[in-house]
């Protein structure tokens, strides 16, 4: 708010009033015959536009106007008894323009509050947007590897089943293939116990071509395979060596 504008306001309202009197009331400058005075609304006008000290101003200003008014209007002013005539009435002034100002001031620090809110919200709403898009980012990462698994798992589980089908002689070279594929291994063999041989497991498919993967594995020279036919089960190095 700047206050030469407050002050041109205030003056055109003067004008614009004081003109209007004398258009309608040419006789009674100052309007004091009319109950409420119309120059009350000059002090609401000012206040509820720029606040409690411009209405204050305002009010102070009208009852210059006035005593202005009256001085012209009787053949002189006596500011005792203008005082004590219309004490009721320039106290209004300043009461309006108080209140008017009040209203206006409890507005704007409402509107204040409002658009701290609205920055505050706008900053929440940024981020709960950032927020959804990772979300929404991830989901697709997500589904996307969800997609992948299950088209890996539907491959190994038509290569499965496609052992089913092969001949015996072809088994465990699909089996070490299959491996190879899914869990990208280079080198590996697969050892059955054999019937022959003093029942030493037998290689039955190899795969890398290792020379430390023998025909036959002797378990007196590879502990880990003497556990694995005790226990009859997989024995797996890490847990072994616990």
């Amino acid at each position: 708010r700047r206050p030469g504008r407050v002050w041109v306001d205030l003056l055109v309202l003067l004008l614009v009033f004081g003109g209007l009197n004398l258009l309608i009331q040419f006789d009674s400058p100052g309007w004091f015959a009319i109950q409420p005075n119309p120059y009350l609304l000059i002090p609401v006008l000012i206040g509820g536009r720029y606040g409690t000290g411009a209405g204050l101003y305002s009010a102070a200003a009208c009852v210059a106007w006035l005593a202005l008014c009256e001085h012209l209007g009787a053949s002189g002013l006596n500011a005792e008894s203008f005082l004590k005539e219309h004490s009721v009435l320039l106290f209004a002034f300043f009461v309006f323009g108080l209140v008017a100002g009040e209203v206006q001031e409890f507005f704007r620090r409402k509107a204040g509050q409002m658009e701290l809110q609205l920055e505050g919200s706008k900053e929440r709403l940024s981020h709960l947007d950032r927020d959804l898009r990772r979300i929404a980012t991830i989901n697709r990462e997500l589904q996307e590897r969800l997609l992948v698994s299950d088209n890996r798992t539907f491959a190994i589980d038509v290569e499965i089943r496609s052992l089913y089908e092969c001949r015996p002689d072809e088994l465990w070279e699909k089996a070490l293939g299959i491996l190879a594929r899914v869990e990208q291994v280079g080198c590996a063999a697969i050892y059955v116990p054999s019937e022959s041989s003093a029942g030493l497991p037998e290689r039955k498919a190899v795969l890398g071509g290792d020379n430390r993967l023998p025909a036959r594995l002797d378990p007196g020279e590879f502990p880990l395979v003497a556990e694995a036919l005790r226990r009859n089960e997989m024995v797996v190095l890490p847990a072994w060596l616990e």
